[in-house]
């Protein structure tokens, strides 16, 4: 047996040495290649198990102009939604012989750049992106597409650029929460939007205010939501005399907000108020309450795009991709006939 010299790391040839193979060998052992037999390569992986062997990674970029790694920027990974995306993300990439590292933008774009600059330093062959996104700009994708990265935007998306997305239909999602509520007969609603400028945003509320003036030109209400409950003192003397019989929420973390809030004044949805949002993550959570929301399938989300980012990969030169998903209601009574 050949003893490994101290202080470095193992090499191919400590282990072709250790087992007997050729250099070769042990490198396609250790790639899964099919040339070698599966007690080879049972052998050869034993031996660079019990030799602590680390591939490379710098080595192998430099030779193939790839790190088989890719960066996710969301927006808040302490938010179930991005939770659980980023989860599924990093799955459907592992599959497929990537790394997935994963980075946050807090919704601000000086700090999403520098995520998109730490990520190109790493020489990722490509990026998933949630945008954070202003009326006035679109620096950070131009950015991106100046460097000539593959990347796909999820969630969101910008007019005036042509980028791969996948992203659920939001005005959809809007018109289907403004069916609901008509067909219930709530004509006076109060809109709780989040504060972040983004498509998203624009396009539930569009949609949504569309759909209740075509129904019963329904008395819309909006306002914005913030972290710290003041949106809430705004509005808490018109919700205690009974103004709106229906709220939408943004997503279903400013639901939960608003249903805490309403608890504390012994309001309860929906006997005393209806309730409908967006993003259903009771399908993720097994919560104690019930709430009525409207999404795609967010399995859908992570799939389309992670296969769409590697077929970009493989080929930047393939046409524009632009995936819209259809959503659905997840009806779970929180909005009642009036």
């Amino acid at each position: 047996m050949h003893e490994q010299k101290p202080n470095r790391l193992p090499t191919l040839k400590d282990i072709a040495n250790e087992t007997g193979f050729s250099v070769t060998a042990v490198s396609h052992a250790l790639k899964d290649m099919s040339d070698i037999s599966p007690s080879t390569k049972k052998i050869i992986q034993d031996c660079a198990n019990r030799l602590g062997y680390i591939a490379n990674a710098s080595a192998t970029s430099l030779r193939t102009g790839r790190t088989n790694t890719v960066a996710i920027i969301l927006g808040d990974l302490s938010n179930p939604y991005f939770s659980f995306i980023a989860k599924e993300l990093e799955r459907q990439f592992e599959q497929n012989g990537y790394s997935a590292f994963f980075m946050h933008s807090n919704e601000q774009q000086d700090i999403e750049r520098k995520s998109i600059v730490a990520a190109c330093s790493r020489n990722v062959d490509g990026i998933i992106l949630c945008p954070s996104q202003t009326p006035y700009s679109c620096d950070n994708i131009n950015f991106i597409q100046n460097l000539h990265i593959p990347c796909v935007v999820i969630g969101r998306h910008f007019d005036e650029i042509d980028i791969d997305y996948v992203i659920s239909d939001d005005f959809k999602a809007g018109q289907i929460a403004g069916q609901h509520l008509s067909e219930k007969g709530h004509s006076s609603v109060l809109y709780i939007n989040t504060p972040i400028y983004n498509s998203s945003s624009r396009e539930r509320l569009q949609g949504f205010k569309d759909t209740c003036q075509k129904y019963n030109g329904s008395k819309i209400t909006e306002i914005e939501f913030d972290d710290y409950g003041k949106y809430f003192d705004k509005i808490q003397k018109d919700i205690e005399t009974d103004k709106y019989t229906a709220i939408v929420a943004y997503n279903d973390i400013i639901a939960w907000d608003v249903m805490q809030r309403l608890g504390k004044f012994g309001k309860k949805v929906p006997e005393d108020l209806s309730l409908i949002s967006f993003d259903n993550l009771h399908s993720l959570l097994p919560l104690p309450f019930e709430l009525s929301s409207i999404s795609s399938s967010k399995t859908s989300v992570t799939t389309k795009a992670a296969e769409l980012l590697l077929r970009r990969m493989q080929n930047p030169k393939l046409p524009t991709e632009k995936i819209v998903l259809d959503v659905t209601l997840f009806d779970r009574q929180t909005v009642r006939t009036l």
